[in-house]
């Protein structure tokens, strides 16, 4: 019997492995925050999210053989300990680069609509161009803006690459970040996007997309000069009312920039099949999940289109109304979690869409990010 112990809000398993019940698996469903070593004897196989920490002290007296978690990141294995207890692992990396995309595209139509970006002779710069960057700056050409791209230890690794220097960055309208967490070295991104702050004009906007850690609540405080839009922070999964009544984050949503239907989809694929490989277990495909048209026939502008397949502000009005219901203390922090576990993952732009209000020019752009015309 071989066993696989797995966190319970990945979706499509038991799709992929038959259900969990057959002679020859058994897949053992765990609330990721949850599991702990006493849970893995008899386990051959960790299936997990970002939320549980892999290391020596989950892993020594465990049986455990292979690691995979449904994520891109994976700052929450200790790679060290993995080598040492010889357990290889897995990550899905990229497999949620389009959603979180989507996300920055619907973040600038909202800041559009506002008056808070301009709509013409946009520059903005990408700060981490790997899987997640690259696609952010591909979107983000398709609507005519011009992109900087900035990743000097890429530029190192790719010859194909050439990274931005720091000064173009300041010349940019917004800055949309997706570093991930690297806490030594030269190269180290923990308060990168704190220390070039000071450098920036004036009411840029910062979206910070990828770790926390890059971009800290205090250098929030510091420099208020600045838009700040937040889809991650140093504190999370915990927020305090007051650094949620900081006028200066314009948008704060909770850690859901990647949490679209087929980039879950994608992340829950990519991990069962390597692991299921690895411990040579059937693997069962799953169908990409149907999306539904997208009645935009009010849209007159192609912002308030994309808006109408997915608005950031909702995100945020659940964050509020969580930490209103909850917190009893005005500085008392409350968990988000919560809001990412029970998430209702978004479709994606690659969908048939209705309109009748756009210019040519409007539909164009719907056309560029995915949509499909009626």
């Amino acid at each position: 019997m071989t066993v696989i112990l797995a966190d319970d809000a990945i979706p499509y398993l038991d799709q992929i492995f038959g259900q969990n019940q057959t002679p020859q698996l058994s897949v053992v469903r765990c609330p990721g925050r949850e599991i702990a070593s006493a849970d893995l004897t008899g386990v051959d196989g960790l299936l997990l999210r970002t939320v549980t920490q892999v290391n020596r002290q989950l892993l020594e007296k465990s049986s455990v053989r292979y690691v995979a978690t449904a994520s891109a990141g994976f700052d929450h294995f200790n790679l060290a300990d993995l080598a040492r207890l010889n357990i290889e692992w897995y990550a899905a990396r990229g497999c949620n680069a389009r959603a979180v995309a989507e996300y920055v595209i619907a973040v600038i139509a909202r800041l559009q609509l506002q008056g808070q970006l301009a709509t013409e002779r946009v520059k903005i710069g990408v700060i981490g161009v790997g899987h997640v960057g690259s696609k952010v700056a591909e979107l983000l050409t398709k609507i005519g803006v011009t992109v900087i791209c900035y990743d000097p230890p890429r530029e190192l690794l790719d010859t194909s690459f050439k990274s931005a220097d720091l000064d173009e960055l300041y010349r940019c309208h917004m800055l949309s970040c997706h570093l991930p967490l690297v806490r030594q070295g030269p190269y180290a991104t923990t308060g990168l996007i704190d220390q070039i702050l000071a450098d920036l004009a004036d009411k840029t906007v910062i979206l910070n997309a990828g770790r926390g850690e890059s971009l800290s609540l205090a250098a929030i405080r510091k420099y208020p000069e600045h838009d700040y839009i937040l889809d991650v922070w140093d504190s999370e999964p915990s927020i305090s009312p007051c650094d949620l009544n900081l006028k200066q984050i314009k948008l704060m949503t909770p850690h859901i920039a990647g949490y679209g239907l087929w980039d879950k989809y994608n992340a829950s694929c990519m991990a069962a099949h390597w692991l299921a490989t690895k411990l040579a277990v059937r693997y069962q495909s799953v169908a990409l999940p149907a999306v539904e048209r997208l009645d935009a026939r009010a849209a007159k502008t192609w912002q308030e289109a994309v808006l109408m397949a997915y608005d950031p502000r909702v995100d945020q009005m659940k964050i509020r109304a969580l930490v209103d219901r909850v917190n009893t203390i005005d500085s008392e922090p409350v968990m988000i979690e919560s809001l990412r576990k029970n998430y209702a993952l978004r479709a994606p732009f690659a969908r048939d869409i209705k309109t009748s209000c756009l210019k040519k020019n409007e539909m164009s752009v719907l056309s560029t990010l995915g949509f499909r015309l009626l």
